[in-house]
């Protein structure tokens, strides 16, 4: 990955956690906090999401500040394993 889209991410992932977040899967923490689960299986790096890690880790969606969801949907899933943390966007 070039760093201009690590940097990209950073921003991203900032935004989410200053404007807020909904998380959409099991009940949890809710809006603001997101947990992230150790992978079952590392996933292949393909911008597939079809590995057996992303099975049944809930999604975040990102919302904007004045509380409404942006024009197109977007989601976000992250697991980790000894060494990385994966992050998959939708």
């Amino acid at each position: 990955m070039r760093w201009t889209n690590v940097v990209v991410l950073m921003v991203m992932m900032t935004a989410v956690w200053s404007s807020g977040c909904e998380h959409s899967g099991r009940s949890g923490s809710g809006k603001g906090a997101y947990t992230i689960r150790r992978a079952v299986q590392t996933p292949q790096i393909d911008g597939i999401l079809e590995d057996l890690c992303w099975n049944d880790i809930p999604a975040m969606t990102f919302t904007l500040p004045d509380g409404k969801k942006p024009g197109s949907s977007t989601t976000v899933r992250m697991v980790y394993d000894d060494t990385n943390l994966y992050i998959a966007v939708e």
